[in-house]
């Protein structure tokens, strides 16, 4: 029984750590309309392609659809804002920080917003190598607060 029990922790733990991705990816600015987002990222390979990608959905989009090969991983966005995808480079110590400005648009108020980056080439012939943990931010005005109940389902309302 205890060799039970340690077994479907060590499943968990592995299942949640493989969510977390191969580095590290955070926002370290609000996304206030008019303002500046900061994002960072640490651990990543150093000197290396890294693609910014951003996308209205959570995907999933799986690499082999994307670029063929035997890369059964996925990424968490979904391909909806291609053309916004940004090449960039990983710095030479695998840690850098790159910043935005977001627009002043009041639509995008409460709307998420998913940002993941990937590095290649990969290995084996596989195009990509390193992919980051996910990031969902949702824009807004400077002290403003969004209507949640609006927008979380049913079963995860505040109660008041």
């Amino acid at each position: 029984m205890r060799t039970l029990a340690f077994s479907l922790v060590t499943g968990l733990c592995a299942a949640s750590l493989a969510a977390q991705g191969d580095f590290a990816y955070e926002k370290t600015a609000p996304a206030t309309f008019g303002g500046t987002l900061k994002l960072a990222y640490s651990g990543a390979p150093a000197s290396q392609a890294m693609m910014f990608m951003l996308s209205m959905n959570a995907g999933p989009i799986p690499l082999q659809l994307m670029f063929g090969g035997s890369d059964t991983r996925s990424i968490q966005v979904g391909v909806d804002l291609l053309p916004l995808w940004t090449l960039l480079a990983t710095t030479s110590t695998g840690a850098g920080n790159f910043s935005f400005q977001v627009p002043t648009d009041k639509s995008l108020q409460g709307v998420p917003i998913h940002l993941q980056l990937m590095t290649g080439p990969g290995t084996g012939g596989n195009v990509v190598d390193k992919i980051s943990n996910p990031i969902v931010l949702v824009g807004g005005a400077s002290g403003s607060v969004d209507q949640l109940t609006a927008r979380l389902g049913d079963g995860r309302v505040p109660r008041g």
